[in-house]
């Protein structure tokens, strides 16, 4: 599914749009809600590709790698508003639904667990709540981040909370896997299905 109805000769087609989900503001930086946003900056990196611009209700960075053109985007509209962006991208480029992968914390998910889905329902994350309005669709690809629960603390002091010391070691191993999974997202599409077997812990027993 293409989305022609947005289709302007001057934009750029993309063959990859890559969106990280948080919330602007350093008092939400390193926050378990954020981890998409740092996974994207890391993406930045080691692609290599230019410092964030500011685009309205985003900030974007944007390059080819391996002649493979590719958006990396931080909404800056709050977590809750996050598909708000969508109408401005819808502008400034040509993408196909497919070529969308969102990447956001999961409760679900034990910490440091990663997985794809091509499609899929929201699981109540708020940001995907978001996205799915505005794509009026849940056909888009997710990269899950595993951040866990903790018992007697609530989901909003939780996903608003920062990495306790004895957790930031599984979370920047974590990190390097997903700049992995990414990079094969970005360079095998047609191998997509097969890519939660490359994102699994190592076994270091």
């Amino acid at each position: 599914m293409f989305w022609r109805f947005f289709k302007r000769s001057a934009k750029i087609r993309l063959d990859a749009l890559v969106v990280g989900l948080g919330n602007p503001g350093k008092e939400y930086e390193s926050t378990r809600h954020n981890i998409g946003f740092d996974i994207v900056d890391s993406f930045r990196d080691q692609l290599g590709f230019n410092s964030f611009e500011k685009k309205r209700n985003y900030i974007y960075s944007y390059g080819e790698f391996n002649k493979i053109k590719i958006a990396l985007v931080k909404p800056q509209t709050y977590m809750n508003n996050s598909g708000e962006i969508f109408k401005q991208l819808a502008a400034n480029y040509e993408f196909e639904l497919s070529n969308i992968l969102i990447v956001h914390d999961d409760l679900d998910l034990s910490l440091g667990d990663l997985r794809f889905r091509r499609k899929g329902s929201s699981g109540g994350h708020n940001g995907l709540k978001s996205i799915e309005k505005y794509l009026k669709t849940t056909e888009y690809g997710r990269f899950k981040f595993g951040i866990g629960r903790k018992k007697n603390v609530s989901v909003i002091e939780y996903v608003l909370s920062r990495w306790n010391e004895g957790e930031k070691v599984e979370v920047v191993e974590g990190i390097q896997r997903a700049l992995l999974g990414l990079e094969n997202w970005v360079v095998n599409p047609g191998c997509r299905e097969l890519l939660n077997n490359s994102l699994k812990k190592s076994n270091k027993e």
